[in-house]
């Protein structure tokens, strides 16, 4: 009955620097990951001044905030993890109280319970595990909204700008008695400007929802700055191909799988259940009690929440709950004979527990090649669309170009620059998302490219 998972043997910041090399910046550069945004250096400590001094100076500004801070940051101050802790403490206190002197005066039972306090604290740790890979990645996902909200932002300001020097242009041209444009062209132009500002709205909108997200997750209060460093999508995609690219190498999605998983936690935490469960049939046959307690009587297998099957519109199945009660009643053939059967019900949720994990590796893998085929198709597509712009630019202030033409120029360059930044957050998402579906080991599953 033996189901070992590999549980973690490295400082969680190896796996997380894997995470941020596509997205942020690390003090140290291995010899074979991709190259990493530099990190400002951090300033020294002023001299002593007088507090009137300071006191009259402008407060200063926050300190940007880049993708690695902001997830150390969130690794110190997320309640999620702070809870994740506290359940793995309250593993270590029943290891230590199933393995203390005085608990083989509770009975024959405590050789098994005290390798099911073992597996507990296995269970817990790998609990914490699985709390800083979600945080990392509710991190890394909210961070990239915001550059994506903020970039999105940008690309609408401009075209409402835009817009409106086009409409003075167009005014000029109607009162030099232009062909080209008429007084009904100024109206058009009018309209679009209109739908212009209700993009703008909706996208500073979006950015302020991107900014407090960003903040729950890392855990800062309302009284704490934020300040997201100016960087962007396409700087965090470009090192991340750039590497692969340089190197000859791919993200093999077996390979993925794989390491998935012999990594996940959560297919540590069900296998390990497993096992306890099975401790569970030796130990109900060393005690004659009708009514017999089990391990579920000292701890809750039910406090974490399990997500629903969902079938539209993608199909997204869910685990198997677990299942032991507080207490067995009957003969000590009987218990034993429930026991099994949900020991067997357990090597089941754990069979699908790797299911879920290979399907959700193989669904992101197949997604991020696709994404990157994505952006490559856009960003020739916004040359051309900016070349396009500016030659109707030059046009349209010569009089030689309809407004109809200019506008459609313009309209086409603001949406295909909207598509490849949609595209671009999509991949660096979707890349977020592989390296937590992997535990962290997603650098581990490039191979050579063919």
């Amino acid at each position: 009955m033996s189901h070992d998972r590999s549980m973690r043997t490295r400082p969680l910041w190896h796996w997380a620097a894997g995470l941020t090399f596509g997205f942020g910046s690390l003090g140290l550069v291995l010899a074979e990951e991709p190259a990493r945004l530099p990190i400002q250096d951090t300033q020294e400590p002023a001299a002593s001044r007088p507090v009137e001094e300071i006191a009259a100076e402008p407060a200063a500004k926050a300190e940007e905030l880049t993708l690695e801070k902001a997830i150390a940051l969130a690794l110190q101050k997320q309640p999620n993890i702070a809870a994740a802790q506290a359940s793995l403490h309250a593993a270590q206190i029943q290891y230590q109280t199933a393995h203390s002197p005085f608990a083989i005066f509770t009975g024959p039972q405590i050789i098994y319970r005290r390798q099911q306090a073992t597996h507990g604290l296995a269970i817990a740790q790998a609990g914490l595990t699985q709390a800083e890979l979600e945080t990392i990645q509710a991190v890394t996902r909210n961070y990239l909204s915001f550059l994506y909200a903020r970039e999105q932002t940008a690309i609408a300001d401009e075209t409402v700008r835009s817009l409106g020097v086009m409409a003075q242009l167009a005014k000029k041209l109607v009162d030099a008695g232009s062909r080209e444009v008429t007084t009904s062209d100024l109206e058009r132009i009018s309209t679009y400007q209109l739908i212009a500002q209700t993009r703008l709205a909706r996208a500073r909108l979006g950015s302020e929802q991107a900014r407090a997200a960003l903040r729950e997750a890392i855990g800062l209060s309302e009284k704490e700055a934020l300040n997201v460093t100016a960087v962007s999508l396409a700087d965090y995609y470009d090192s991340v191909t750039k590497h692969m690219r340089e190197h000859k190498q791919t993200i093999s999605c077996d390979k993925a799988v794989e390491l998935a998983l012999a990594h996940r936690p959560e297919a540590t935490q069900a296998h390990l259940l497993a096992e306890v469960i099975a401790l569970e049939v030796q130990a109900q046959g060393l005690t004659l009690r009708t009514n017999a307690l089990t391990f579920a009587a000292r701890s809750d297998i039910h406090a974490k929440t399990l997500p629903a099957t969902i079938l539209d519109p993608d199909y997204r199945p869910g685990p198997i709950g677990p299942e032991m009660p507080a207490v067995l009643t009957g003969t000590r053939r009987s218990r034993q004979s429930r026991t099994e059967a949900l020991y067997h019900r357990a090597l089941a949720g754990a069979e699908k527990v790797d299911h879920l994990v290979a399907l959700e590796v193989r669904v992101l893998c197949a997604r991020l090649l696709e994404l990157e085929e994505q952006v490559k198709l856009l960003r020739e597509a916004a040359e051309r669309a900016g070349k396009l712009r500016k030659d109707a630019e030059k046009a349209y202030a010569a009089d030689q170009l309809s407004t109809e033409k200019m506008l459609t120029a313009q309209l086409l360059d603001a949406q295909v620059r909207a598509d490849l930044n949609e595209a671009l957050y999509n991949y660096c998402i979707t890349l977020a998302a592989l390296q937590r579906a992997t535990a962290g080991k997603l650098w581990e599953a490039l191979v050579s490219a063919p």
